[in-house]
């Protein structure tokens, strides 16, 4: 088994509740379809009313969501970014 961990950022323009409707509702359910065992999503949403204590170390966008799962084999990377694409 292996673990694998995405960081994603959303692309320009889409709000918050979008980001996290799509990833619960879309990408949640073919992540699992496609071999995932366990996942784990810490995505920031509208609701969140709590700043980051962490400095912010690059001029780019915030951070969207963190995904960590795992697989059986660590080549299934080719499919589950294919799902994560944008």
């Amino acid at each position: 088994m292996a673990k694998l961990i995405y960081l994603l950022w959303a692309p320009e323009g889409q709000t918050k509740s979008k980001i996290r409707e799509t990833l619960l509702n879309d990408v949640q359910a073919k992540l699992y379809d496609s071999g995932v065992m366990k996942l784990t999503m810490y995505i920031d949403d509208e609701f969140s009313e709590v700043k980051s204590s962490a400095p912010k170390m690059y001029p780019g966008p915030e951070l969207s969501a963190e995904l960590a799962m795992w697989v059986d084999d660590v080549e299934r990377h080719r499919e589950i970014e294919q799902i994560l694409e944008p």
